[in-house]
């Protein structure tokens, strides 16, 4: 289902991505965003890559958020190996301010990642340092999707000092707008 909602944090998505091709996976009820599929307008390479965050906006087919349009121009402009990427999240609950206790799931939002990464050449994670947030425990949710991990290389964003942790573009190193930046292999 689509969502069209606004949001506060709705902009436009990087030219790069070709929006008529865009597929937005939500729950019937709007609640839980469970995938983003952005393909590029122009592709150089053949790849797909999954990137992994902590849990959504109300992005969608229509309109990114700062993440997103992070996302969207990093991948453009340093990483033309890829044509596509998804966008998944630990948690598919759309709860910006981590404001839900329960149904930050539901018993689908597992198997969209699962075929996202399945569908993918390569997975970035970038949920951030954060062990827990409040009803959100994202390291101890990382760690289920390991198995599904094994047989695909997996990467975080190098801020320039080491980190056990995979960073968000929100990080203070980051801040949105560096985009000169390497993927390093990650280990959940």
């Amino acid at each position: 289902m689509s969502n069209t909602k606004n949001s506060t944090t709705a902009i436009a998505h990087h030219a790069s991505i070709d929006s008529q091709y865009i597929q937005a996976c939500f729950s019937a009820d709007g609640k839980h965003r469970y995938s983003l599929y952005l393909p590029f307008r122009k592709p150089r390479g053949q790849q797909i890559l999954c990137i992994i965050g902590q849990n959504p906006s109300h992005a969608n087919q229509h309109h990114a958020d700062k993440t997103l349009a992070y996302f969207e121009h990093y991948l453009y402009s340093q990483h033309p190996q890829f044509k596509a990427f998804y966008m998944v999240n630990l948690y598919s609950r759309i709860d910006t301010q981590k404001r839900y206790q329960r149904g930050l799931n539901t018993r689908h939002s597992a198997d969209y990642i699962k075929q996202a990464i399945d569908a993918s050449d390569a997975v970035l994670m970038a949920y951030g340092a954060k062990a827990k947030d409040k009803a959100y425990h994202f390291q101890q949710q990382a760690k289920r999707l390991k198995p599904w991990l094994a047989n695909i290389p997996c990467y975080k964003l190098d801020i320039g000092e080491p980190t056990h942790y995979p960073p968000h573009p929100g990080n203070r190193n980051i801040i949105y707008r560096r985009y000169q930046l390497r993927l390093l292999p990650f280990t959940v």
